[in-house]
Protein backbone atom coordinates (compact mmCIF):
# COMPACT_ATOMS: atom_id res chain seq x y z
CA UNK A 1 0.00 0.00 0.00
CA UNK A 2 2.76 2.43 0.87
CA UNK A 3 4.76 1.84 -2.28
CA UNK A 4 2.01 2.00 -4.94
CA UNK A 5 -0.84 3.77 -3.11
CA UNK A 6 -3.33 0.89 -3.27
CA UNK A 7 -3.23 -2.63 -1.77
CA UNK A 8 -4.15 -4.30 -5.09
CA UNK A 9 -1.62 -2.38 -7.19
CA UNK A 10 1.59 -4.33 -7.76
CA UNK A 11 3.48 -1.82 -9.83
CA UNK A 12 3.61 -4.12 -12.86
CA UNK A 13 1.70 -1.61 -14.98
CA UNK A 14 4.35 1.00 -14.27
CA UNK A 15 6.79 -0.72 -16.63
CA UNK A 16 4.83 0.84 -19.48
CA UNK A 17 5.10 4.44 -18.30
CA UNK A 18 6.83 6.59 -20.91
CA UNK A 19 6.71 3.84 -23.54
CA UNK A 20 4.89 4.08 -26.85
CA UNK A 21 5.25 0.58 -28.33
CA UNK A 22 2.10 -1.45 -29.21
CA UNK A 23 2.20 -3.57 -26.03
CA UNK A 24 2.54 -0.47 -23.85
CA UNK A 25 -0.28 1.31 -25.69
CA UNK A 26 -2.57 -1.71 -25.20
CA UNK A 27 -1.75 -1.94 -21.49
CA UNK A 28 -2.28 1.78 -21.03
CA UNK A 29 -5.56 1.81 -22.95
CA UNK A 30 -7.20 -1.37 -21.64
CA UNK A 31 -5.26 -2.37 -18.52
CA UNK A 32 -3.25 -5.52 -17.97
CA UNK A 33 -6.28 -7.85 -18.12
CA UNK A 34 -9.28 -7.14 -20.37
CA UNK A 35 -11.77 -8.84 -22.67
CA UNK A 36 -10.25 -6.77 -25.49
CA UNK A 37 -7.28 -9.17 -25.59
CA UNK A 38 -9.23 -12.45 -25.75
CA UNK A 39 -9.63 -12.69 -29.58
CA UNK A 40 -5.96 -11.94 -30.21
CA UNK A 41 -4.74 -14.35 -27.53
CA UNK A 42 -7.06 -17.11 -28.72
CA UNK A 43 -5.78 -16.66 -32.27
CA UNK A 44 -2.08 -16.78 -31.39
CA UNK A 45 -2.59 -19.59 -28.87
CA UNK A 46 -4.45 -21.81 -31.31
CA UNK A 47 -4.04 -20.73 -34.92
CA UNK A 48 -1.00 -18.47 -35.20
CA UNK A 49 1.23 -19.71 -38.03
CA UNK A 50 4.95 -19.37 -38.58
CA UNK A 51 5.84 -17.27 -41.62
CA UNK A 52 7.85 -18.30 -44.66
CA UNK A 53 10.95 -16.10 -44.73
CA UNK A 54 13.04 -15.67 -47.89
CA UNK A 55 16.78 -14.97 -47.67
CA UNK A 56 19.56 -14.88 -50.27
CA UNK A 57 22.46 -17.29 -49.67
CA UNK A 58 25.31 -17.26 -52.19
CA UNK A 59 23.01 -15.64 -54.74
CA UNK A 60 20.31 -18.29 -54.36
CA UNK A 61 17.03 -17.80 -52.56
CA UNK A 62 16.40 -19.96 -49.50
CA UNK A 63 13.16 -20.21 -47.60
CA UNK A 64 12.91 -20.77 -43.87
CA UNK A 65 10.10 -20.85 -41.38
CA UNK A 66 10.18 -17.89 -39.05
CA UNK A 67 7.93 -17.53 -36.02
CA UNK A 68 5.42 -14.74 -35.82
CA UNK A 69 6.76 -12.58 -33.00
CA UNK A 70 3.36 -12.62 -31.27
CA UNK A 71 3.26 -16.41 -31.11
CA UNK A 72 2.62 -19.60 -33.03
CA UNK A 73 -0.32 -21.85 -32.18
CA UNK A 74 0.35 -24.45 -29.53
CA UNK A 75 -1.21 -27.16 -31.72
CA UNK A 76 1.50 -26.61 -34.39
CA UNK A 77 4.36 -26.51 -31.90
CA UNK A 78 3.19 -29.18 -29.43
CA UNK A 79 0.86 -31.53 -31.35
CA UNK A 80 1.05 -34.09 -28.53
CA UNK A 81 -1.64 -31.98 -26.85
CA UNK A 82 -4.10 -33.13 -29.52
CA UNK A 83 -4.59 -36.25 -27.38
CA UNK A 84 -6.55 -34.02 -25.00
CA UNK A 85 -9.29 -33.80 -27.61
CA UNK A 86 -9.38 -37.57 -28.10
CA UNK A 87 -9.31 -38.30 -24.35
CA UNK A 88 -11.96 -35.89 -23.11
CA UNK A 89 -14.36 -38.68 -22.09
CA UNK A 90 -11.64 -40.49 -20.13
CA UNK A 91 -10.49 -37.24 -18.53
CA UNK A 92 -14.02 -36.40 -17.39
CA UNK A 93 -14.46 -39.90 -15.89
CA UNK A 94 -11.19 -39.78 -13.96
CA UNK A 95 -11.48 -37.47 -11.02
CA UNK A 96 -7.80 -36.51 -10.78
CA UNK A 97 -7.40 -35.93 -14.52
CA UNK A 98 -10.58 -33.84 -14.56
CA UNK A 99 -9.37 -31.73 -11.63
CA UNK A 100 -5.99 -31.18 -13.31
CA UNK A 101 -7.67 -30.19 -16.57
CA UNK A 102 -9.93 -27.77 -14.70
CA UNK A 103 -6.92 -26.20 -12.94
CA UNK A 104 -5.09 -25.81 -16.26
CA UNK A 105 -8.29 -24.33 -17.71
CA UNK A 106 -8.36 -21.62 -15.05
CA UNK A 107 -4.80 -20.62 -15.93
CA UNK A 108 -5.60 -20.76 -19.66
CA UNK A 109 -8.68 -18.55 -19.31
CA UNK A 110 -6.76 -16.05 -17.19
CA UNK A 111 -4.01 -15.85 -19.82
CA UNK A 112 -6.57 -15.16 -22.54
CA UNK A 113 -7.37 -11.85 -20.79
CA UNK A 114 -3.70 -10.85 -20.42
CA UNK A 115 -2.47 -7.83 -22.39
CA UNK A 116 0.33 -9.59 -24.28
CA UNK A 117 1.03 -12.96 -25.83
CA UNK A 118 4.61 -12.83 -24.57
CA UNK A 119 6.11 -11.36 -27.75
CA UNK A 120 9.17 -12.58 -29.61
CA UNK A 121 9.06 -16.33 -29.17
CA UNK A 122 9.11 -19.49 -31.27
CA UNK A 123 5.72 -20.70 -30.14
CA UNK A 124 3.19 -19.84 -27.50
CA UNK A 125 5.48 -21.54 -25.04
CA UNK A 126 6.38 -18.61 -22.81
CA UNK A 127 3.04 -18.42 -21.04
CA UNK A 128 1.86 -21.93 -21.85
CA UNK A 129 4.54 -23.17 -19.47
CA UNK A 130 2.12 -22.18 -16.70
CA UNK A 131 -0.29 -24.95 -17.73
CA UNK A 132 1.54 -27.17 -20.24
CA UNK A 133 3.14 -29.54 -17.67
CA UNK A 134 -0.29 -30.18 -16.15
CA UNK A 135 -1.76 -31.01 -19.56
CA UNK A 136 1.11 -33.38 -20.27
CA UNK A 137 0.41 -35.18 -16.99
CA UNK A 138 -3.26 -35.52 -17.99
CA UNK A 139 -2.44 -37.16 -21.34
CA UNK A 140 0.54 -39.20 -20.09
CA UNK A 141 -1.41 -42.37 -19.16
CA UNK A 142 -2.58 -42.99 -22.72
CA UNK A 143 -0.44 -41.08 -25.20
CA UNK A 144 2.21 -43.82 -25.50
CA UNK A 145 -0.12 -46.78 -25.09
CA UNK A 146 -0.85 -49.23 -27.91
CA UNK A 147 -1.22 -47.82 -31.41
CA UNK A 148 -0.79 -44.28 -30.13
CA UNK A 149 2.87 -44.89 -29.31
CA UNK A 150 4.25 -44.25 -32.80
CA UNK A 151 1.90 -41.34 -33.47
CA UNK A 152 3.01 -39.78 -30.18
CA UNK A 153 6.67 -40.38 -31.00
CA UNK A 154 6.15 -38.64 -34.36
CA UNK A 155 4.45 -35.71 -32.59
CA UNK A 156 7.36 -35.35 -30.17
CA UNK A 157 9.87 -35.55 -33.03
CA UNK A 158 7.95 -32.82 -34.87
CA UNK A 159 8.12 -30.57 -31.77
CA UNK A 160 11.86 -31.13 -31.43
CA UNK A 161 12.41 -30.43 -35.13
CA UNK A 162 10.25 -27.30 -34.96
CA UNK A 163 11.95 -25.80 -31.92
CA UNK A 164 15.48 -26.90 -32.78
CA UNK A 165 15.89 -26.79 -36.53
CA UNK A 166 12.97 -25.23 -38.41
CA UNK A 167 12.95 -21.90 -36.71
Amino acid sequence: TLKFGHPLRTGYGLIYEGRDDPVARDAQAYGLFATHFVPRNLYYMNLGFPRLHRIEMAGKPEYHLQPDIKGVGIWWTTPLLLWLLFDLRRIRRERTAGALLAAAGVIFVTLMFFHTTGQVQRGYNRFSLDFLPVLLVVIAPTCFAGKRRWISVAMVIWSVIYFRWLI
